[in-house]
This record gives C-alpha cells, sequence and structure tokens, in this order.
C-alpha cells in the first residue's frame, strides 16, 4: 500500500478541491487501501478478478463470478 500512495498522494495535492474517483486495476486493490482512500473522501472503483471471493456483512464468502 506505500507504493499505492505515494502515487496518488501527489495527485490529491494537485486537484485539491476537485472531486476525485480514482480507479483502480487488478493488481491495484488492498482493503487497507480502500479504507484510506475511504477515510480520505475519495470515491473509488478498484477491478477485481471474477474468481475473487468476497464476503458481504452477515454473509458467507462468495466468487464475484457468481454474483453475477
Amino acid at each position: 500500500m506505500g507504493e499505492q500512495k505515494k502515487l496518488i498522494r501527489p495527485l490529491l495535492r494537485l486537484f485539491k478541491g476537485y472531486r476525485i474517483l480514482l480507479l483502480g486495476d487488478r493488481e491495484f486493490h488492498s482493503i487497507k487501501l480502500a479504507h484510506w482512500l475511504h477515510s480520505k473522501g475519495i470515491e473509488f472503483v478498484l477491478h477485481q478478478k471474477q474468481g475473487t471471493y468476497i464476503r458481504q456483512e452477515n454473509e458467507s464468502y462468495q466468487r464475484l463470478q457468481s454474483l453475477g
């Protein structure tokens, strides 16, 4: 996550005052990164492989592919 923050921080300063939407590819995803972006008020979309398993609150793990 450190390298990702190094890439993002200068952009946050450059676009201060603008609404930002960060689009990250599959190699850019991280739960910690998502929490950090959320804490900064940055909207984001992080692409995930279809084989990735996720767990929504109060549910069991599911493959993204099975969610349609």
